[in-house]
């Protein structure tokens, strides 16, 4: 059972994570200088070496903070307004970078692109909207945190997940399909997994309605073959007892 999208939230905790440090760069300002240009300006979180005009960032400017992240693109008054990028790490840009619009140091659209070679699309100012990456699309609500509430993942090979997501991941209630629109499972999700109460539909025939945990039966349940009913218990996806 694969999970949903467990990668992109990483991108998308870090991004929100530097762009916030970027929205306060502007009380960073020294009043008492007059016009700085082309300087560095070092402080315990970062360093920015680029324009500067009355103690602010004003200009074409770098932002290199201390976890090797960097931002770079004009920053009007302290923030980046305008077209920017977002590298995850100065020594290695090709982990994940995004390359977008910015208004008052937030992003405003643009996209993700990761090392794998994907592409996502982000639209922050419309919680409903689509991310979509090389090998599938996202259709519903979400964050920064990733996808969070309701929506549709679908898979380039036809499979697809419709129902709750909790920051990135398939969460409560949901239907797992197939490449024919057949449901492969109906139930409970937690951290992208099976989890709970739920139905899983085997191509090969048969049937499991049970109590799932981590992706596995676990619990009470019941195996449903053309020919047969199998009730019983279930530890860690193995059968431990059988019921009459």
């Amino acid at each position: 059972m694969r999970r949903f999208m467990p990668s992109v939230i990483m991108v998308f905790v870090v991004a929100s994570i530097a762009l916030s440090a970027c929205y306060a760069l502007g009380l960073y300002g020294d009043g008492s200088l007059k016009s700085v240009v082309n300087q560095e300006y070092l402080t315990g979180n970062f360093i920015y070496s680029g324009e500067m005009i009355l103690g602010q960032f004003n200009g074409n400017g770098t932002v290199e903070f201390e976890n090797g992240e960097m931002l770079t693109g004009c920053f009007i008054d302290g923030r980046l307004n305008g077209e920017g990028v977002l590298y995850s790490n100065t020594e290695l840009h090709d982990t994940w970078r995004f390359v977008g619009m910015f208004e008052d140091g937030i992003i405003k659209s643009g996209a993700f692109y990761l090392a794998g070679g994907e592409k996502i699309e982000y639209d922050p100012g419309d919680p409903a909207g689509a991310l979509i990456g090389y090998r599938w699309q996202y259709d519903g609500f979400f964050n920064m945190n990733g996808q969070s509430g309701t929506g549709v993942f679908t898979f380039n090979d036809g499979y697809a997940y419709s129902g709750g997501f909790t920051n990135g991941l398939a969460d409560g209630a949901g239907i797992y399909t197939g490449p024919s629109g057949s449901t492969v499972y109906a139930g409970g999700f937690k951290d992208g997994l099976f989890d709970g109460q739920g139905s899983y539909f085997c191509p090969e025939g048969w049937s499991y309605e049970g109590s799932f945990k981590n992706g596995l039966f676990d619990g009470e349940g019941l195996i449903m073959t053309g020919t047969a009913t199998v009730r019983g218990l279930w530890a860690e996806g193995v059968q431990t007892e059988r019921y009459e």
